[in-house]
């Protein structure tokens, strides 16, 4: 990896932002920034805010609400659930995907229509998109997959457009890290559309941009120059 001429890129997702920085190997232990960041606001924020407006298609936004400000805790485990979800989510079988409802949604739902939410997703506008049993609600494969539709779409628009800029040559590497590089569907939309490039997913993606911010803040010579904000 010390040849010159090798340019790889650190695309960086996270809850919020998608950015795409590229980095010239110059040694053993330095880089030189070609590309300054460059990406959007299409993070996996983005994909639960899709679920967020599924889960008012179904209970109302009046229960979402009053679930949220009432019942923080059963709130934020629902949305921890759809997290490890999304996260093992693939896209490469067609199996409904398993969601597990905390009590209180259901409760809450009843109370205030005077309805099961079983008998709700049963009705035309919901019918083969989502089913309810107990406290599980599995969510049709096709209307899970479009959740990551908008996001998927510009990522792969940023690195497209990026690629095409001249002074960006050789690109053979995409590392990357973030909370949303967690996210097999994600990488393998990026596999799929840039077959050549090799994509490398370390370990623990969400960790990796606070460690390398510590190894930069003790070696911050290993960034030779920065790349100039025209590029």
């Amino acid at each position: 990896m010390a040849d010159s001429t090798i340019q790889n890129r650190v695309a960086k997702c996270e809850g919020g932002t998608t950015d795409i920085i590229v980095h010239e190997v110059k040694g053993p232990d330095t880089l030189q920034e070609i590309h300054h960041p460059f990406g959007g606001c299409y993070g996996g924020n983005t994909v639960n805010e899709q679920f967020v407006s599924f889960l008012d298609k179904i209970f109302g936004e009046d229960v979402v609400q009053h679930i949220r400000k009432n019942y923080p805790s059963e709130y934020f485990d629902l949305l921890s659930e759809f997290e490890n979800k999304k996260t093992s989510f693939s896209g490469e079988n067609s199996d409904d995907i398993s969601v597990r409802l905390p009590l209180k949604w259901l409760t809450c739902f009843q109370e205030k229509t005077e309805r099961s939410i079983s008998e709700e997703v049963k009705k035309p506008t919901l019918k083969n998109k989502v089913s309810v049993r107990n406290d599980k609600m599995r969510i049709k494969h096709d209307v899970f997959l479009s959740f990551f539709e908008y996001s998927i779409k510009k990522v792969l628009e940023i690195l497209e457009k990026l690629l095409k800029k001249p002074h960006i040559r050789n690109i053979d590497l995409l590392l990357a890290v973030g909370g949303y590089c967690e996210s097999m569907f994600l990488i393998n939309a990026i596999r799929q559309r840039f077959p050549k490039l090799n994509v490398i997913q370390p370990k623990d993606p969400s960790l990796a941009v606070l460690k390398g911010a510590v190894l930069y803040g003790f070696k911050s010579h290993t960034v030779s120059r920065l790349a100039s904000h025209y590029c």
